[in-house]
C-alpha cells in the first residue's frame, strides 16, 4: 500500500468518525469478526450500549482467548433494522 492509499483510508475513517460520511458496509468489512471498537465506530454509541446488548441477548458474541467479538453475519440484520429506523 503506498503513502496516497494509507491517506485515502486514514480520510475515511477520519470521516466516518466525525460522521461526515456512512460507514463502508457494501456487504462485509473485509473482517469475519468485529471487536468492540469495531461495532462503536460502525453503530455511533458507546462501549456500554455494546455491553448492554451483549448483556440483553440483542448482540451474540464468542469469546477467543478472553477477547470478545461479534460475527459479521450476526451484526448485518441490526445494522439493517438501523437503517430502517432511520429512514
Amino acid at each position: 500500500m503506498d503513502p496516497t492509499d494509507k491517506m485515502d483510508v486514514l480520510i475515511n475513517a477520519l470521516a466516518e468518525m466525525k460522521g461526515l460520511k456512512e460507514p463502508e458496509t457494501n456487504g462485509k468489512t473485509g473482517k469475519d469478526l468485529l471487536d468492540i471498537n469495531d461495532l462503536k465506530l460502525l453503530f455511533r454509541i458507546t462501549e456500554r450500549t455494546i455491553l448492554r446488548w451483549r448483556d440483553s441477548g440483542k448482540l451474540k458474541f464468542i469469546r477467543i482467548v478472553g477477547c470478545i467479538y461479534f460475527k459479521w453475519e450476526d451484526i448485518v440484520p441490526l445494522l439493517e433494522s438501523k437503517s430502517k429506523t432511520k429512514s
